[in-house]
């Protein structure tokens, strides 16, 4: 399981809409950690396994899928 930074739909973080990046390392990934909340409103963090992520994940296909985290 990975812990991954989102985007909710909503304050009451019903919906996945937005995928910033896996927690890691900023030196290795920077555009991963929280955004700027006034432009990306409603960011959290869920694991992988989280139901709300795996239905964002499986709104992606083909070569998109390459670039985030699955949801397993």
């Amino acid at each position: 399981m990975k812990s991954i930074f989102v985007q909710f739909s909503n304050s009451a973080d019903s919906a996945v809409i937005n995928y910033f990046g896996e927690c890691v390392d900023p030196t290795q990934n920077p555009m991963a950690y929280p955004q700027d909340e006034a432009a990306w409103p409603n960011q959290s963090v869920v694991l992988s396994n989280d139901a709300r992520y795996k239905a964002f994940y499986d709104t992606w296909s083909g070569m998109n899928m390459f670039y985030i985290t699955p949801g397993t």
